[in-house]
């Protein structure tokens, strides 16, 4: 399987986010399709599309999830988000010394960790840590019963630059620096489960924490 690239552009000054993936500052901004599964075709393969932007000390990110079958029950930070309606990113500067996570759902709630190799337990960020980060989503905290009609979500965040540095020494990248990373969307207890990915893993059964899967971001 080749690994995917995508270019991530950089934009001037902070900018206040509105969850719309097709207007304001991301109109112009390449998508990123998070189409690839892992082990069985999945039954349901919500749509779900990034996009990604970065300034002098953040990194900017949203996502866009056309489904069907939507569950947020995780209502405080650096729960178990993966089970509800989830997408994540990983990324790094070198994956031989390890890699940053966050994983956010449909009501956005996240867990925010650095990961030294995919046998060690995650390293979580502090709750005053997950203060620091700004984030948008349009669906409310909790949503349970799952929602079974056709929806389309986004949830939008600011990620600081400087908090990332305190656990993984990525720097604050500059035009042509290249990091690693993949983005996802997964739905562990919900109805029709699922696991998505930009860059494809080539591995019988679903575990994003595949570094070495992981494509290439290279910054403008």
């Amino acid at each position: 399987m080749t690994a995917k690239t995508y270019t991530v552009e950089k934009i001037k000054a902070p900018f206040t986010h509105t969850g719309d993936i097709d207007s304001g500052i991301w109109l112009d901004i390449p998508i990123i399709e998070i189409n690839n599964y892992m082990g069985d075709e999945p039954e349901h393969k919500p749509r779900c599309q990034a996009k990604m932007v970065y300034d002098s000390d953040n990194l900017y990110i949203i996502f866009s999830v056309r489904d069907n079958y939507i569950l947020s029950t995780r209502t405080q930070n650096q729960q178990d988000i993966w089970n509800d309606s989830c997408v994540e990113f990983f990324f790094s500067h070198d994956i031989t010394k390890g890699y940053l996570a966050i994983e956010m759902n449909c009501g956005g709630r996240f867990l925010l960790y650095y990961k030294a190799n995919p046998q060690t337990a995650n390293t979580l960020f502090t709750y005053d840590q997950c203060n620091q980060v700004e984030v948008f989503h349009s669906m409310p905290k909790t949503v349970n019963p799952e929602l079974r009609k056709e929806t389309t979500w986004t949830v939008e965040y600011k990620l600081p630059l400087a908090m990332c540095n305190e656990y993984l020494n990525i720097g604050n990248p500059q035009p042509g620096t290249v990091w690693q990373g993949n983005f996802y969307k997964c739905a562990d207890e919900c109805s029709r489960p699922h696991w998505l990915t930009w860059s494809p893993i080539d591995w019988p059964k679903p575990n994003f924490h595949k570094p070495e899967f992981f494509g290439n971001l290279i910054f403008e």
